[in-house]
């Protein structure tokens, strides 16, 4: 299902630099507030390090 403009609340900019995948987040309003976002989004940042064959933990999020 592709989003429609009302259901995006942000983005992510992500880069490889010295074999580490470094993602910045940005957002329309403010960042969701929780522990089961910040998990959510290590998870799927961690997914994307693998994806681009890094070691899994060879990533760095700013929320």
């Amino acid at each position: 299902m592709v989003p429609l403009a009302g259901d995006t609340i942000g983005w992510a900019n992500a880069k490889v630099m010295e074999d580490c995948l470094k993602v910045e987040f940005g957002y329309e309003e403010k960042r969701p507030k929780g522990k089961v976002f910040k998990a959510a989004a290590g998870k799927e940042v961690s997914a994307m390090a693998h994806f681009l064959g890094l070691e899994e933990s060879a990533w760095e999020a700013v929320l």
